[in-house]
């Protein structure tokens, strides 16, 4: 499971990201938020939503396992 990274960092237009994406804006802000952890392919795609070069690290960090 994966935790955002940052608490000060989100994502600009988080309904348009959440539709792209196939989530919730309120599923979405909770991710930002650091409320919830997701999968690695839910965090694969939202990484690759905010920039397609960046890897799951520069965003998320690895919680247990």
């Amino acid at each position: 499971m994966y935790i955002w990274k940052n608490e000060n960092l989100n994502i600009r237009n988080q309904l348009r990201a959440s539709k792209c994406i196939g989530i919730t804006p309120q599923y979405l802000s909770n991710i930002c938020g650091r409320k919830v952890s997701i999968s690695k392919t839910l965090a694969y795609c939202i990484v690759k939503f905010i920039d397609i070069n960046a890897e799951i690290e520069d965003y998320f960090e690895k919680k247990g396992e």
